[in-house]
């Protein structure tokens, strides 16, 4: 039995209010917008009609939707109960047909034919690698070959960036290790946590339904070296693309004059450095585009 409950439970509690932090509650245009049009737009550039494609961890159904309204074939599934039945309620409401919708876990789902494409939103940051693992090879065998897989990931460098405990976790995971030290690694994390100011303290804490930070494990994946991860389980990366920038490290927002400047001028580095080198660094999130080699 794959241990994703907690998962589970924390996505049913979320659906209520999900699309109006996600989607509809923000004064500039949210993430979760950004990575849909990042998506739906490489999709209609690269990919056929005729293709069926399918959503993991389809959520409340938006890029589903989206995907739906453009004539495509599409299929989801999500791990939450409830995210399901908002997702078939939208379908039902727009009358678009052929779109089945089900509960499964990534980390076990199957099903009876093959897709062209594969979309994975917001779903491999809360899987430990073991789980992540399970969920790649549960995904190749629905695609088919040749077959397109866009998924979407927490960036571990931008722990760099944000001068907080993510930094000191980044020293742990990818610094500490590369050599032979005296001193104990807690000897070592507390001498990094002295030159932060905010060593101990995290991304802001919201309720359920506007983040999950606080209340689910973060497994973060490091942008330089996914292409060779990718490949490691027979894909090959065509494409990646960042998004959620920060213009300044999140702790500076409320330290600020005007701190809705910060909202602004992250919004306007979404298009703008989509492809850039700064995105390794001040965007949270990255999606890769890549085909199915064996």
């Amino acid at each position: 039995m794959i241990k994703t409950e907690n998962i589970e439970k924390h996505f049913d509690d979320a659906s209520k209010d999900y699309d109006k932090y996600k989607y509809y509650n923000n004064s500039v245009k949210s993430s979760f917008s950004v990575r849909q049009e990042l998506i739906l737009n490489y999709i209609e550039k690269n990919v056929s009609k005729s293709s069926r494609i399918l959503d993991c961890g389809c959520g409340t159904g938006e890029v589903l939707l989206s995907i739906a309204k453009k004539g495509y074939v599409i299929d989801g599934f999500d791990i939450s109960n409830n995210m399901v039945d908002i997702s078939q309620s939208k379908i039902q409401k727009h009358n678009i047909q052929g779109v089945h919708i089900w509960k499964d876990n990534i980390c076990e789902f199957e099903t009876k034919q093959k897709y062209d494409v594969i979309i994975v939103m917001g779903v491999f940051q809360y899987l430990t690698k073991s789980l992540q693992q399970q969920a790649y090879q549960q995904i190749k065998k629905a695609l088919k070959s040749n077959g397109l897989l866009i998924i979407s990931y927490g960036n571990s460098i931008f722990g760099l960036f944000t001068f907080n405990k993510h930094t000191v976790e980044f020293f742990k995971d990818y610094i500490f290790p590369l050599h032979t030290w005296s001193d104990t690694k807690e000897v070592l994390e507390s001498n990094i946590s002295s030159l932060l100011t905010y060593s101990s303290k995290g991304r802001k804490k919201g309720k359920k339904s506007e983040t999950a930070h606080g209340y689910l494990p973060l497994y973060l994946t490091n942008p330089f070296t996914i292409k060779d991860e990718l490949q490691s389980y027979g894909f090959k990366q065509q494409s990646l693309k960042f998004f959620h920038f920060h213009a300044l490290p999140p702790l500076i927002k409320d330290r600020l004059k005007f701190p809705k400047e910060f909202d602004i001028n992250s919004f306007a580095m979404e298009q703008k450095y989509t492809e850039s080198w700064l995105g390794y660094f001040m965007a949270y999130q990255f999606l890769t585009f890549s085909r199915k080699v064996k």
